[in-house]
């Protein structure tokens, strides 16, 4: 019988959600520098979480599992990771840590405007990316990514992280 993910999972998803975190503060700290930063860190955390999982999981167990299984544990890591996240920020905004999304738009609108992009095109812009704003969207988002990201970082991490003996769900 495989040894219980749990604990792994939880601690993948809470480094997923603590590294967005960083990442979602540096990004709102300054203009398009920290912004591109931010979202590349964010990207870096849906990744960073399902690898932590995937290290932990074989290292705890002393075991090497296949990439697809690898790439389930960090799948799900991602999914959990998202929601961990989102409540995470939620709080965050809450607290006056996080700029709302309606702060957000604004300092975008500034720096289009900065950038010399005409105001109705910047309105423009703005509209067609607040269909992809909002908490129902954000959900969503992170679920899909963390879902995909988590799948391929775990799929890299179990490949990369042997220890012990191959496990093998099919030998079961």
């Amino acid at each position: 019988m495989m040894p219980s993910k749990t604990t792994s999972i939880l601690i993948g998803a809470l480094v997923y959600a603590v590294v967005g975190a960083i990442m979602s503060f540096i990004a709102s700290q300054g203009g398009l520098m920290t912004a591109t930063l931010g979202g590349c860190g964010a990207c870096l955390a849906a990744f960073a979480g399902p690898v932590v999982a995937v290290w932990h999981y074989v290292t705890t167990n002393r075991l090497t599992i296949p990439a697809g299984t690898g790439a389930g544990l960090g799948a799900l890591t991602g999914v959990v990771g998202a929601g961990v996240a989102f409540v995470l920020g939620y709080i965050l905004r809450a607290l006056n840590v996080l700029p709302t999304t309606d702060e957000l738009l604004a300092r975008q609108r500034e720096l289009m405007i900065n950038a010399g992009l005409d105001p109705a095109q910047v309105d423009a812009q703005l509209a067609a990316g607040s269909a992809m704003s909002g908490p129902v969207a954000e959900v969503v988002i992170g679920v899909l990514a963390g879902l995909v990201v988590g799948a391929i970082g775990g799929a890299i991490a179990a490949a990369v992280v042997k220890r012990g003996a191959a496990y093998d769900p099919d030998d079961v």
